[in-house]
Parts: structure tokens; C-alpha cells; sequence
């Protein structure tokens, strides 16, 4: 079965991911006619996603044998890829990752709070952006310096700036920013589609 389809930020390569009758989670890139499977450690794959800003990069989530969380960079054009952090089985696992300009956004629940960290994949190193209420948040592509999250709670969604200042909220789970002109989104569920625009010096 089809668990998704998206295309690279060139529009030039797509990401199949598969779910065989077990659950398990497979990734396939599409160029052209060629069919690749993407192999990525020996754990159950979580998550995969492209970078929002570079075609031949992904960021990938696995759960461990052990019942660590591993992060991933995957290359889309061949190479081995690496796991660039883990996050021990002790601690709350990661919901949600967004790979864009070199770095990898986190969005990890917690009691009461959704905390929203930055990694630095050459450092290996995570720091605190910002907190939003109750999650899970899931990241949704959007340009620098803004980040378009999904509350998987609420079917709420949630545009923000890149120290947590919230510009929009709205009951959507869907969202396309423009490719150019004034930022702005259009964002949707299976019953609205609302035009989102960011005020002139908001960012």
C-alpha cells in the first residue's frame, strides 16, 4: 500500500513510501524510469521526508533494536546514509523533523508542551527554539523564517516565526506557501481553504 508520494524542491525526483501488509515502512526514489530502494539502517523506518531546500538530501527517522530513536541524513543519489543523532529510549521520542538550510528542526511532545529544537548536524548538538502548547506538531515545508506546524491533537495549524512568535492559527491540516511574492500560505482541511497572509514587518 502507498503511505505517500512527494516530490524533491526541484520537482525532479519522487519519494515513494510503501507499507507492506506488516506495517513496515519502505522508501523508493523515482528518477526518471529508475526505481531505487533506499536502505536505511537495519531498524523500523519512522519517518522520512526531503529537505525543504536541497533535491538530494532527506531526513529520515528510525526506531532502533535497542529502542533508541535514530535521525538520518539519506542521500536521494546514492551513498550510505548516516545517523547524524540518537535519542535514547529513556527520553521522548521525536514526532516530527524538517530538514532546511543545512540544519534539522525537531518537534518533541511533552507533559503538557510541544518542545521545537534546531540540530546541528555537523556539532551533533540540539538547542531550544521555542514551546507550543500540547502536541504532537507535525512540520509542514515552509520557508525561512517561518515554520507551518500541524497539532495532530486538534487538526490545528499553526504558522510561527522562528523564535515562536504564532502569526496564524487555524483549523487545517494541509498547507502550500507561494513561491513568490509576499509570503503567504494557503492552508486547508477537508472542509475549508483559507488564504494566510504574513503582515508586512512581522518577521
Amino acid at each position: 500500500t502507498v503511505e505517500s508520494l512527494s516530490w524533491s524542491s526541484n520537482g525532479a525526483t519522487l519519494l515513494v513510501v510503501v507499507r507492506s501488509d506488516q506495517g513496515l515502512l519502505s522508501p523508493l526514489i523515482i528518477q526518471g524510469q529508475t526505481v531505487t530502494p533506499l536502505i536505511i539502517g537495519n531498524g523500523k523506518l519512522q519517518s522520512i521526508k526531503w529537505s525543504h531546500d536541497d533535491p538530494g538530501r532527506l531526513v529520515a527517522t528510525t526506531l532502533e533494536s535497542n529502542g533508541n530513536q535514530a535521525i538520518w541524513l539519506v542521500s536521494a543519489n546514492g551513498g550510505s546514509p548516516s545517523i547524524i543523532f540518537t535519542r535514547k529510549k529513556s527520553q521522548t521520542a521525536v514526532a516530527s523533523t524538517l530538514l532546511k538550510e543545512n540544519l534539522i528542526f525537531l518537534s518533541t511532545p511533552k507533559a503538557t508542551t510541544t518542545i521545537i529544537e534546531v540540530l546541528t548536524p555537523s556539532i551533533v548538538k540540539t538547542k531550544q527554539l521555542f514551546e507550543l502548547s500540547e502536541g504532537p506538531y507535525n512540520f509542514l515545508p515552509s520557508p525561512s523564517p517561518y515554520f507551518t506546524l500541524v497539532n495532530k491533537k486538534d487538526g490545528r495549524l499553526v504558522v510561527t516565526e522562528e523564535d515562536g512568535t504564532i502569526l496564524h492559527t487555524i483549523a487545517a491540516d494541509h498547507a502550500s506557501w507561494a513561491a513568490s511574492g509576499p509570503p503567504s500560505l494557503i492552508a486547508w482541511d477537508d472542509l475549508e481553504l483559507n488564504l494566510l497572509t504574513i503582515s508586512e514587518g512581522s518577521a
